[in-house]
């Protein structure tokens, strides 16, 4: 009985403390306060998979969302969203340039690294195609690094300044899952570490 009566107490405490609490916040933000500034995320490889659920989940949520696509005329879906669509080939430095020089004085809060391409794993070393490894590893490892580099100075204006890899995005797909325990994948996690201790500087 006395236990019972001790949580009735404890329970009418804790209401009491709630509700002021609740009631101080609605107080502390009047109706005329200034509209916090969108926030704004650029996500690579934006016209298909993960990168478009990506651009379609920030967008809906209220963030400006620029997509980029190496081919944007054919990135219909990404285009009916609303966002921003622009072109990007991350394993072209002059591509990369050219968007850094088109995106200006625009802040980016969050930059999703999520453009990678997959290679045909599984093969004996004595068959691999070195000219695709090399395709592979300019798309997947070396070009979040390049596209982070070219973006700092949007990303240290930005009031995030986050930016992700997305190593999750070798494995999008059944075909490409090997992808993401490969030497590409630990590439990409050594290159976040250096990226990262840049971006703090």
């Amino acid at each position: 009985m006395l236990t019972l009566l001790l949580l009735r107490r404890l329970a009418a405490r804790a209401s009491l403390l709630v509700v002021p609490a609740a009631l101080a916040m609605t107080a502390a933000a009047p109706q005329d306060a200034p509209a916090v500034p969108q926030r704004t995320l650029l996500v690579t490889g934006a016209n298909r998979g993960l990168g478009l659920e990506f651009a379609r989940q920030y967008h809906a949520a209220g963030w400006t969302v620029i997509g980029t696509a190496r081919e944007p005329e054919s990135a219909s879906e990404l285009k009916a969203l609303g966002v921003r669509v622009e072109a990007l080939d991350v394993a072209s430095g002059e591509s990369v340039a050219a968007l850094a020089r088109r995106l200006a004085d625009v802040p980016i809060d969050l930059l999703i690294n999520n453009a990678g391409v997959s290679g045909s794993g599984g093969k004996p070393l004595q068959e691999v195609d070195l000219a695709e490894y090399e395709r592979v590893m300019q798309v997947n490892a070396i070009g979040p690094v390049r596209v982070t580099q070219a973006l700092l100075p949007h990303l240290r204006a930005g009031r995030g300044r986050r930016w992700c890899p997305s190593p999750a995005a070798s494995a999008a797909s059944p075909t490409t899952r090997a992808a993401a325990s490969g030497p590409t994948a630990r590439a990409r996690r050594r290159s976040t570490c250096s990226c990262a201790a840049s971006r703090r500087s």
